[in-house]
């Protein structure tokens, strides 16, 4: 799928819609079961990771498309990455240590949603993820995307009114299915959605969120977070459990 380019939008312009997202507070690290798919197990994070995580943090790889963009120098600089994910924050994040299904102790990598308790830059949650260098290419990432997705899908969900860019909108009909836009006064009925976005150079991501599910709605100029004087290009993607039961039913 190809799409032009598109300038920033002020927020003031974004759409403000009636949707659900999962409710806040998160279930806590010390309730969350371990996932388990054919090669990997993704658990919480525990304070016992902080080696790990500097592993994958020193890797230059790892850390050029992120807004960092560059390696962290110690561990005590991992440290606060660490910090967001352990109690008391875990219950605003969700996200889940990466590990071998036969070597649960060793993180791999990590991936999941960061915050749900602040607005994003497109104004969903947003799914990432990190993977140590020597586990790239072996279909490792698509295997945690779809099963992190499934299991936040089973997550307790909200009512939220948000304001969203209006290229992710997912609209339902007034009949209660995809179509056009159901609107309450000046609020749109949207499908709930969980976005991601990947540098346009970043190919292989790109395809680990297809195969996930996940679709591209907007390509977007921002300032390079790695170095301000400069600009990227962003191909954001959206998800939409309802848009995806949808197609299903299509096919």
């Amino acid at each position: 799928m190809s799409l032009p380019p598109s300038p920033p939008l002020p927020p003031a312009s974004y759409s403000l819609v009636n949707t659900s997202l999962p409710a806040l507070p998160l279930p806590p690290n010390s309730s969350r079961p371990p996932i388990l798919t054919p090669r990997l197990l993704l658990r919480p994070l525990l304070p016992t990771d902080l080696p790990a995580l500097f592993t994958l943090r020193s890797q230059p790889s790892v850390m050029a498309n992120n807004p960092q963009g560059r390696p962290d120098a110690s561990a005590s600089e991992s440290l606060p990455h660490l910090n967001r994910f352990l109690p008391p924050n875990d219950v605003s994040t969700y996200n889940f240590a990466i590990c071998l299904r036969d070597r649960p102790d060793e993180m791999i990598g990590l991936g999941g949603c960061h915050r749900l308790d602040v607005t994003s830059l497109f104004g969903w949650p947003v799914v990432g993820y990190q993977l140590r260098e020597e586990y790239w290419g072996r279909g490792l990432a698509t295997e945690f995307l779809k099963a992190w997705l499934e299991a936040w899908g089973k997550l307790p969900r909200e009512n939220v009114e948000r304001r969203v860019h209006p290229a992710t909108v997912v609209p339902v009909s007034a009949s209660g299915g995809e179509g056009d836009c159901a609107e309450v006064g000046a609020v749109t009925v949207a499908e709930e959605v969980l976005s991601s976005w990947v540098l346009s150079d970043n190919v292989a991501s790109q395809r680990v969120l297809e195969k996930g599910g996940m679709e591209l709605c907007l390509v977007q100029r921002e300032k390079d977070l790695r170095d301000q004087g400069k600009e990227v290009e962003l191909r954001v993607y959206r998800y939409s459990a309802g848009r995806k039961r949808e197609g299903e039913r299509r096919v």
